[in-house]
C-alpha cells in the first residue's frame, strides 16, 4: 500500500500566513504603548487652588493646570523621555501662582513616582508626584 504525499490546502496556508502576520502587528503595536503606561495616569494635586497638575492620557492627551491657566495638548515618549509638543494654556493673570508647568517641554520619570520636568533649555522647573 502506498501513501499519498500530504498536500496542504492554499486557503489553510493563507490563513496560517495572514494569523501570523496580524499577531505579528498586534505584538509590533502593542509594545510602545505598553511601555507609555507607566506615565498615564495623574500628576499632581488636581483640585488644589493654586497647585499645578497634569493628567496624562493613554491616547496621548494632556490636561491639567499650571496652578492658574488651563493646560491642554499632547505628549510623547521617545525613550523614557516625555516632550509636549503642543502644549496649549490659557493666559489668565494670576497674583502670586508660579506658572511654571506652562514652560515645560519635557519630563523624565525619577523614580516610579515622579515627574520632572524641563524647559526648552533642558532647565529643570519643577516636579510633580503620581497623584
Amino acid at each position: 500500500m502506498t501513501s499519498k504525499p500530504y498536500r496542504q490546502s492554499p486557503r489553510l496556508a493563507v490563513g496560517v500566513t495572514l494569523t501570523v502576520l496580524v499577531a505579528s502587528l498586534l505584538a509590533g503595536c502593542a509594545s510602545p504603548a505598553a511601555n507609555q503606561s507607566r506615565f498615564v495616569g495623574t500628576w499632581g494635586s488636581p483640585g488644589a487652588g493654586g497647585a499645578p497638575s497634569l493628567v496624562l492620557g493613554a491616547d496621548g492627551t494632556l490636561s491639567g493646570t499650571d496652578g492658574c491657566n488651563r493646560l491642554t495638548g499632547s505628549w510623547q515618549d521617545s525613550n523614557g523621555v516625555l516632550t509636549f509638543p503642543n502644549m496649549a494654556s490659557t493666559m489668565m493673570f494670576c497674583s502670586g501662582v508660579d506658572t511654571w508647568l506652562s514652560r515645560a517641554k519635557s519630563a523624565m520619570l525619577k523614580g516610579e513616582n515622579t515627574l520632572e520636568f524641563s524647559d526648552t533649555s533642558s532647565v529643570q522647573i519643577g516636579s510633580l508626584p503620581r497623584n
